[in-house]
């Protein structure tokens, strides 16, 4: 059993410890599986060391899951939403009724509760997932109206600011401290040229014509649990980069994982291209539930955000490619700059098949 069992006598968990092993594939956090039995039946958590040289402020990331797995709690309880224990991510309390251990040496702790039959996919690879796991972070995006945009920390600042991205991008283009800008002159030029292309989106937040709003702000496929039996979308996870933003972060960044089903570091760039059924299994999963919600203006840059957010994470790849890999793990030395190329791949693919997406847009929207 896991030297860190110690850990979780800190929190209000009943019965007796069975079992404690490492779950999970995740990059960021450290992540084990506590199951316990109590009169007969069996318990099981989540038990976690939050990644503190990523998450540099781990007490506003759990102040934040605190506050809004109590508010959605709460309201989905009182508008009778069936099935809530494994629609609603619930964390335990500590002994001193915290929402996180804070140990000898610093290092923050959670549990959360484990949420029964369910699964987590890598990869969209039919619509009826896409349309799933998109009407799954539509509800929680409807659950979270009713909490003020200042109840709720900055956790990772700036994270999808073009501006900074893009200012990192020239800082590394300018020290070119691997020696790799020569070769890569074609990404850079792109890189340039999307960067003034996707100005207007972010212009519009800075300038109040979109509001802020609190969102997830990681809507990945594998950051919504499916039921096992049925593949019904159940319960949003990771909340960890929840903080205010804009809603159409989260929408092009489905748009960008949900669309494409090969991985970030495709060797045949050619098959990386956006498949309709799932770009309108996602719409028609996410849009309508908030219809009332969205702004005409939000509505106007529903496609320019699926630029964005792809352009933000190649420009992401293309950085840290000059940098010589200081962030992202590698396996290879141009695997930084293949993730790059795919995603800019993407971007011209969306381009190229802008007239039918915005037909699919305006038919859901309709």
């Amino acid at each position: 059993m896991s030297t860190y069992s110690h850990i979780l006598t800190h929190f209000q968990l009943e019965g007796q410890l069975q079992k404690l092993q490492a779950w999970g594939g995740g990059h960021i956090n450290h992540t084990y599986l506590a199951e316990y039995e109590q009169d007969g039946h069996r318990l099981r958590y989540i038990l976690q060391r939050i990644n503190q040289q990523v998450f540099r402020q781990p007490e506003a990331v759990m102040h934040n899951l605190a506050v809004v797995c109590t508010h959605l709690y709460r309201k989905w309880q009182k508008a009778g939403l069936a099935d809530l224990e494994r629609k609603c991510l619930q964390y335990v309390p500590t002994r001193q009724g915290q929402a996180a251990y804070v140990d000898e040496t610093g290092a923050y702790w959670r549990v959360l509760r484990f949420i029964e039959h369910s699964v987590a996919i890598d990869y969209v690879q039919r619509p009826e997932q896409a349309f799933e796991a998109a009407r799954a972070f539509a509800r929680f995006q409807q659950g979270l109206e009713g909490l003020e945009v200042t109840e709720i920390r900055e956790t990772i600042p700036f994270f999808h600011h073009l501006g900074r991205r893009y200012a990192q991008f020239q800082q590394a283009l300018a020290a070119d401290v691997a020696g790799r800008k020569a070769g890569v002159e074609a990404e850079i030029e792109l890189a340039h040229q999307q960067y003034e292309r996707n100005l207007p989106l972010l212009q519009a937040l800075e300038q109040g014509h979109i509001p802020l709003r609190i969102v997830h702000n990681d809507t990945k496929i594998n950051n919504v649990l499916l039921d096992a039996h049925s593949g019904q979308g159940l319960c949003v996870i990771d909340l960890d980069t929840l903080m205010p933003g804009s809603l159409l972060y989260d929408f092009g960044d489905m748009l960008r994982t949900f669309t494409s089903p090969v991985p970030e570091d495709e060797p045949d760039v050619s098959r990386v291209r956006l498949q309709l059924p799932l770009f309108e299994a996602l719409c028609r999963g996410y849009l309508p539930p908030l219809r009332k919600l969205l702004t005409p203006a939000e509505g106007e840059l529903l496609l320019a955000a699926g630029h964005y957010m792809t352009f933000i994470m190649g420009l992401r790849f293309l950085t840290d490619y000059l940098m010589g890999d200081v962030y992202y793990k590698t396996r290879f030395p141009t695997h930084n700059l293949l993730r790059a190329r795919n995603q800019f791949a993407l971007i011209q693919n969306m381009d190229q098949q802008a007239a039918a997406m915005q037909r699919i847009l305006k038919e859901v929207m309709r």
